[in-house]
């Protein structure tokens, strides 16, 4: 059974996304024959800045707690990674 959709677009949102895979292959499964999947998402290394800069602030004491246990929220993937993990060669 084929997709319904001409195009998939997803923009700064991979990065909340923990199994890339996962939404790789349903994201190729909603398309229609020849449809287009486009992500526009950061890169590797892309936020290095932003948590240096918010390292200290999240170690405070009165912050501390919230953020000891938090998972990493962004995850930046490499462009050969994504390239080699497109379901049907998307």
């Amino acid at each position: 059974m084929g997709g319904r959709f001409d195009l998939f677009f997803s923009n700064a949102a991979l990065h909340w996304v923990d199994d890339h895979e996962a939404i790789l292959r349903g994201a190729a499964a909603a398309l229609k024959p020849g449809g287009r999947l486009m992500i526009s998402c950061g890169g590797k290394g892309n936020a290095h800045d932003v948590f240096l800069a918010l390292r200290p602030e999240m170690r405070l004491q009165r912050w501390r707690e919230y953020f000891r246990q938090m998972p990493l929220p962004y995850f930046f993937i490499r462009p050969a990674r994504i390239t080699n993990g497109c379901p049907n060669g998307l």
